[in-house]
């Protein structure tokens, strides 16, 4: 398949990344129900092989996405009662670096913190 075919039900899908931060295969086919399920998998790892879009572990079992954006380094926060996922910057990665042993390198840095989000944890859920 060529980079450059156009599909309205991939730009459909990719326009969803403009607008949701992060999302799970399951959110894009609720979100559009017009397009099947395959579609949407098939969709989904064509971006990722083309760098488009990144997998992300933030939900145990569950692959998630989000638009690749190299000038914005972040973490996520997850919410445990809401599952409200939160962009975190400022945790540097060079931090993570000198912590390792010499002659490592790393390839790629994902970490996910976990607690209440703001608005669970004032409402005592």
């Amino acid at each position: 398949m060529s980079v450059s075919r156009f599909s309205s039900k991939r730009d459909k899908i990719l326009k969803l990344f403009f607008t949701h931060h992060v999302l799970t295969a399951n959110d894009v086919c609720n979100l559009l129900p017009e397009i099947d399920k395959a579609t949407v998998y098939r969709n989904l790892s064509y971006f990722v092989r083309l760098g488009v879009l990144k997998e992300l572990n933030i939900k145990r079992n569950v692959l998630s996405y989000e638009l690749v954006d190299s000038q914005d380094f972040h973490h996520h926060f997850i919410c445990r009662k809401c599952n409200q996922v939160i962009k975190v910057h400022g945790i540097d990665a060079d931090k993570f670096k000198k912590s390792l042993p010499a002659g490592t390198s790393i390839e790629s840095v994902s970490l996910n913190l976990v607690g209440l989000c703001s608005n669970c944890n004032l409402s005592n859920c």
